[in-house]
């Protein structure tokens, strides 16, 4: 349940493995910047640990609030997820080539599930492609009949042709 205040807040409970510096595009004169990002940051994760401390002193439930405040978006959380192979299918169809690198990892852990290769990562996928190839060649054959030659029959054996 609510563990947030269980274990110290250390720079280790946030999500820092891809932070470049380089990338951004503050100037770095007349201060070195990585090491001001550090202060920034270690005072941060200090103030948190604070509130985290006097949360657990004084059972204060304003610290608590506080606390979930202060706490940036790379705090790293663990969630709890029930959901069938169905679902985890249509997560990773989804969110193949997604920009952020946490879907990645999620991908990833997919790919070690039991039978992953055969309920979420199948070659359906290709089978899918052919089949809206199948039918956007069927509605190109219907249209070309134009609205006077379009009769039932001539639909169903069109129908018919790739169905089959």
């Amino acid at each position: 349940m609510h563990k947030l205040a269980t274990t110290p807040i250390t720079r280790e409970c946030f999500e820092m493995g891809d932070y470049n510096a380089d990338l951004l595009v503050y100037p770095r004169e007349p201060y070195d910047f990585d090491q001001y990002m550090d202060e920034v940051a270690n005072d941060m994760i200090d103030h948190c640990e604070n509130l985290r401390k006097w949360y657990l002193e004084t059972k204060d439930i304003r610290y608590w609030k506080e606390l979930i405040r202060w706490l940036p978006e790379s705090w790293l959380q663990t969630r709890t997820v029930t959901m069938n192979y169905e679902v985890l299918r249509n997560i990773c169809y989804w969110r193949k080539g997604h920009k952020l690198t946490e879907w990645k990892l999620f991908l990833d852990w997919a790919k070690t599930l039991p039978y992953a290769e055969d309920f979420i990562f199948d070659s359906s996928e290709q089978e899918l492609k052919e089949d809206a190839n199948k039918f956007r060649s069927m509605m190109k054959e219907i249209n070309d009949l134009g609205p006077d030659g379009a009769l039932w029959e001539d639909i169903d054996r069109i129908v018919e042709k790739y169905i089959n």
